[in-house]
């Protein structure tokens, strides 16, 4: 799954709409870069053992909202579109999926008797958008930071993949991902193989045999 800024945007200024809420939107992805950090340093893992995720995201967002609104701030009525979009992004409408196919690729890799896992830094709503999806049944482990309390590229998200997969090790693990440092160098750090899932080639100091550009490679890599 993926997530579209310039869709968020939109989709962030409709909800406030609803409510009667004009945003500026030019100023809304600051707004929320800049809390989402401030947030992340305050209770990381989106309040893993302290407010839990809908209270974290709710604030962020409510903050984002209000940095970005036109005229004098509501904090009750930006907290009542923080809690919208938090259930708005809990459903399978919020989301489009990196590849159409990828069911059908995820398939052929289980039954090929592959090990497949997810590691995500995201909270506990990817359980339901993975079975909104109908994507969940194909993998044998997910790890989500906000459940975990820790964060790629911290090596403990690897290597309870590793272990929940049945695998020896982080060495029989290979981990694809889209960020470089959090996913493709965490993923080394921890003693795992990495692919960089890289389409627009952003970074192309990394070797072609070492990224991916399509998710349907994936079947001529592995099997």
């Amino acid at each position: 799954m993926q997530f579209d800024v310039e869709t968020s945007r939109i989709t962030y200024a409709n909800f406030a709409a609803k409510r009667g809420i004009q945003l500026d939107q030019k100023r809304l992805f600051p707004a929320f870069l800049k809390h989402y950090d401030r947030l992340s340093v305050e209770t990381s893992c989106f309040g893993h053992n302290s407010c839990g995720p809908r209270s974290w995201w709710i604030q962020l967002v409510s903050h984002s909202i209000a940095d970005s609104m036109e005229g004098t701030s509501n904090s009750g009525i930006c907290e009542e579109i923080g809690s919208d979009l938090y259930d708005f992004y809990n459903t399978k409408e919020a989301w489009q999926l990196i590849e159409p196919n990828i069911g059908e690729i995820l398939q052929k890799l289980s039954k090929s008797g592959l090990r497949l896992g997810v590691i995500s830094n995201f909270d506990g709503r990817l359980h339901s958008l993975l079975r909104q999806f109908d994507l969940s049944k194909h993998f044998d482990s997910i790890v989500l930071s906000g459940e975990f309390g820790r964060e790629k590229p911290a090596p403990e998200l690897f290597k309870l993949t590793a272990e929940q997969c049945g695998l020896k090790g982080t060495s029989e693990l290979l981990h694809i991902g889209n960020d470089l440092d959090k996913d493709y160098k965490g993923a080394i750090s921890a003693g795992a193989q990495a692919l960089l899932f890289d389409p627009q080639n952003k970074h192309p100091n990394i070797p072609d045999q070492e990224k991916l550009v399509k998710i349907c490679d994936l079947e001529r890599i592995l099997l």
